[in-house]
């Protein structure tokens, strides 16, 4: 884009470079900048954006980091920007189509991780099962001695 007033004429060239999936470096070039408060204005501005874009990106990497350690499954849903899908509609709206990144190593992981899961509430369900047959075989047991000792009254009985 180029910004251009009376005395001076201000050129921002903007380049993408993406040297890994994760980091995209924002290159802003200037060229023929006369103006010297002007100079040191956008100096000012792009040392801001630079900062801001460096903490983002930081954050951003230790966010994945946790996610790549602790929930491995989400990265099978995180999208991953492909510039060469992206489209222009009928209506004139870009669309840019997403591509989910599949990693064969976080794949088996999760399959893995379903897996344990699916056994653990196996495991869970059939423990749930026995003791409640093991609570009815008891509870059967004791009824009639209860009733045949009088410790159990209905509440109907009590009322006067």
């Amino acid at each position: 884009s180029a910004v251009a007033s009376k005395n001076r004429t201000l050129t921002v060239d903007i380049v993408e470079r993406s040297r890994y999936r994760s980091e995209t470096f924002v290159t802003l070039v200037f060229r023929d900048v006369e103006d010297g408060r002007l100079k040191s204005h956008l100096a000012h501005r792009i040392h801001l954006v630079e900062e801001l874009f460096a903490d983002v990106s930081h954050r951003l990497q230790a966010y994945m980091t946790i996610v790549r350690e602790r929930k491995p499954a989400l990265l099978l849903q995180m999208p991953k920007l492909s510039t060469s899908k992206v489209t222009q509609s009928k209506h004139g709206a870009t669309t840019i189509a997403l591509d989910v990144a599949r990693d064969p190593a976080v794949e088996q992981q999760v399959w893995n991780m379903a897996l344990q899961v699916e056994q653990k509430q196996r495991q869970m369900r059939l423990q749930e099962l026995e003791l409640k047959e093991r609570n009815r075989s008891q509870s059967a047991a004791l009824w009639p001695n209860l009733l045949r000792e009088g410790f159990y009254h209905s509440p109907d009985w009590n009322r006067n």
